[in-house]
């Protein structure tokens, strides 16, 4: 009955959340709202390199003119892990932006637009 409700994927993806929440982390898969959101950084033209790493990780394989963006859920934006990572982003990066909420994601997300890595050699007398 779920799945005539939700969609078997939507509901499929609800199951593995309410049988283990803390690895699924959402309700939902991301919307295609939130994914348009997360692509907006990436240029239509030329070559552009997508990388999935951690914040850390990505500074050292960003280009100067590069952008990594990141989303985070609105509800939990409050919470200390949520603001560690935006602090770490605040670090790493000379510009942090966040977006408008995603309001037709569930739950509403906002995406961090990273730009400007910080060259850590530099500050660190290296």
């Amino acid at each position: 009955m779920l799945s005539r409700i939700l969609g078997p994927d939507n509901a499929r993806f609800l199951r593995e959340f309410l049988r283990d929440p803390i690895h699924t982390a959402a309700i939902a898969p991301s919307s295609p709202a939130l994914a348009e959101a997360m692509a907006a950084a990436v240029p239509s033209v030329g070559h552009p390199t997508v990388v999935e790493l951690g914040t850390g990780a990505i500074t050292g394989a960003l280009a100067p003119s590069g952008v990594f963006s990141q989303f985070a859920y609105s509800w939990s934006r409050w919470a200390p892990p949520a603001r560690a990572e935006l602090a770490a982003l605040r670090r790493h990066f000379s510009d942090v932006v966040i977006s408008a909420p995603i309001r037709r994601n569930l739950p509403p997300a906002v995406v961090y637009y990273a730009r400007g890595p910080v060259d850590r050699s530099r500050q660190e007398g290296g």
